[in-house]
């Protein structure tokens, strides 16, 4: 038996999947959970405790038969999992209108064993899937896994300690999971109340995954989305998880190539649709169109529909406004407490002579100190702080200061402050408590780099000793890979911009 099972996000009635979820094969049964507001969920719509609900649920329904799990219990109800065992939905196949049960498990599916699992899910929901993924891997370790997550949300900022976003489990070493897909919705955030709804729209709508097996098929899909709460002008994330949902279980040999590419021309009309939402005036877009249409370069876009690029929205200057006011405005959205930090910088701006070139430079020296000593804190200024370096930076340019001048500043700043040998202190280092001698070399390299001058030469030596532990055996499986790789491109990206191509 193939088993579906659909978590629903805080809130959210699951229709959405429901209404694309026509899978007749009697050998796949489906469990459909209610969202974590739901009273045996986590009853929480803020900060529910979505691993020990994943906990409660794997102990309580399934149990292990050697290499596969099953069923405990036939009365699904009774075991206050949120499972929906009343309600009914219906749709059309083949012509014909059917209805049936969101749970379809009856009491013969008890006793089955379960040869392989689909976790499905949105927002919370699709959280929830990774946390009960390694459950399911610890009971029977045979079993194989799907996953298909629809913007998972974790609903609070990821730096703040305790948060679900920090805590989210660990799946790089649960080698069952066979296949991920993870939608992403690139949210524009234009808002309809842009001040009331953004200080609190990127903290608590971040999109977050947790390290996956290299065993795993993983694909990423991302869509356009006006915002995480906003639905009408937005292509379909169900539909991509339906379509998802087939392709796996096409796989699997449940489905036919037929449904699968049904459920693909159904995405595709989605998008079509939100095509013609936006664009009224423009002929419809047909299914050719559609790999242009979300393929196109990310820089023209992004200057002709929004001429401040690098500048997040909502922290434009307004005309004929200084900087000591946008930045009055823009504090009156953050904490009322400031560190001595951040009360030196704010002293230095508004002392500042903003038509001298060289005092400008030191004020966006100083505004780019601060974001580096500020790096991986929890900070409700940082934001204002990357816009107040885009707009100092921008006066300069009009100064008629190069922008290659402006990387120079950022580039002599990150050896001044030792950014890269801080970072690997504060994230690397204690990413895992071996080193092998590979780890040791790096290590040493990057402490050499910090004591030596800021030249072309000496980052391009340490690109390639990073690209020798990046691509040495069994590299990826090790906790500081992504860490590494981060280190690295933010490295190349400051030598390019500070001195051009690299060789």
């Amino acid at each position: 038996m193939h088993l579906v099972i659909y978590f629903c996000g805080a809130r959210n009635s699951g229709n959405d999947f429901l209404n694309g979820y026509d899978i007749n094969d009697p050998s796949i049964k489906t469990i459909f959970v209610e969202g974590c507001h739901h009273s045996e969920v986590c009853n929480s719509i803020l900060f529910p405790n979505l691993k020990s609900f994943a906990e409660r649920f794997v102990h309580a329904l399934f149990e292990s038969r050697g290499e596969y799990p099953g069923l405990k219990h036939v009365d699904l109800a009774r075991l206050k999992l949120g499972i929906n065992t009343h309600e009914e939905y219906s749709y059309t196949h083949n012509g014909e209108l059917v209805t049936r049960k969101k749970t379809t498990v009856t009491a013969e599916d008890a006793r089955e064993d379960i040869t392989s699992i689909s976790l499905a899910g949105f927002n919370r929901g699709a959280l929830t899937a990774f946390e009960v993924a390694p459950l399911l891997e610890n009971l029977a370790p045979k079993v194989e896994i799907d996953i298909i997550a629809n913007q998972p949300v974790s609903g609070n900022a990821y730096q703040l300690p305790g948060s679900q976003a920090a805590n989210i489990r660990d799946c790089s070493h649960c080698n069952n999971i066979r296949h991920v897909s993870v939608i992403v919705e690139a949210y524009a955030e234009s808002l309809a109340i842009p001040d009331a709804d953004e200080p609190y729209h990127r903290v608590f709508f971040t999109q977050i995954t947790p390290l996956l097996p290299d065993s795993a098929i993983k694909n990423l899909i991302v869509i356009p989305r006006e915002s995480h709460q906003v639905r009408e002008n937005s292509a379909d994330g169900e539909e991509h998880l339906n379509m998802e949902l087939a392709k796996s279980l096409r796989k699997r040999g449940f489905l036919t190539q037929e449904i699968v590419v049904k459920k693909t021309l159904t995405c595709r009309r989605a998008a079509s649709f939100l095509y013609q939402q936006l664009n009224p005036s423009i002929p419809p877009l047909i299914d050719a169109d559609l790999s242009n249409y979300f393929g196109i370069k990310k820089e023209p876009v992004q200057h002709k529909s929004h001429g401040n690029m690098g500048l997040r929205k909502g922290y434009e200057l307004r005309h004929e406004e200084s900087l000591v006011d946008w930045w009055e405005r823009q504090d009156k959205k953050v904490s009322h407490y400031s560190t001595l930090l951040t009360q030196l910088l704010v002293k230095n701006l508004k002392s500042v002579d903003l038509s001298d070139k060289d005092s400008l430079k030191e004020l966006y020296k100083e505004t780019d100190t601060w974001l580096i000593l500020k790096t991986n804190f929890a900070s409700s200024r940082y934001a204002m702080v990357e816009a107040l370096r885009y707009h100092i930076g921008a006066k300069l340019i009009a100064l008629g200061v190069e922008p290659k001048e402006l990387a120079a500043i950022v580039w002599e700043n990150m050896h001044e402050t030792n950014y890269f040998l801080s970072e690997w202190n504060k994230t690397v280092k204690n990413a895992n408590y071996f080193r092998t001698k590979q780890t040791r070399d790096l290590e040493e390299a990057i402490h050499d780099y910090a004591g030596e001058l800021p030249t072309r030469e000496n980052a391009e030596k340490l690109l390639g000793i990073l690209d020798q532990w990046l691509n040495q055996e069994n590299a990826q499986s090790n906790k500081r890979f992504d860490l590494v790789i981060i280190i690295r491109e933010q490295l190349e990206e400051a030598v390019r911009a500070a001195h051009g191509v690299l060789e």
